[in-house]
């Protein structure tokens, strides 16, 4: 499975160096090894820090329940229904699941929410 990770680009510097624009939001596609994560997550990211997650995957209703539940068990608190949003693909085959803003207070934090999400079997790609 790819995996995608979310990394809001926060150091202005670092947007300018790399050719990205400052305060924006950039998907970085990862390679699933997590030393390569920490090392760009330590370079663009500071915690405390609010984060959105997203999910797409089959299950429709219960699917959204389940990655909802992977990040308020990573964070220790309910999130209320206004920072959980979701959407039908075209066919309706899949869901696409927003999350958040929510604060995560390490990096160790965020890994946990995408293994969380990686363990439910209909979890297609998570940003």
């Amino acid at each position: 499975m790819r995996q995608y990770f979310h990394v809001p680009c926060i150091a202005v510097e670092l947007s300018d160096r790399v050719g990205r624009v400052a305060q924006t939001n950039n998907v970085v596609l990862g390679t699933g090894d997590e030393s390569e994560w920490r090392e760009l997550d330590a370079q663009v990211n500071a915690y405390p820090a609010d984060r959105t997650f997203k999910a797409i995957g089959s299950g429709g209703d219960d699917f959204v329940a389940s990655m909802t539940s992977c990040v308020e068990r990573v964070v220790g608190v309910r999130l209320p229904s206004s920072r959980v949003t979701h959407r039908l693909s075209a066919g309706g085959k899949y869901v696409s699941v927003t999350i958040g803003p929510v604060l995560v207070e390490t990096p160790d934090q965020v890994l946990a929410i995408f293994n969380g999400m990686k363990a439910d079997g209909r979890l297609k790609f998570y940003i």
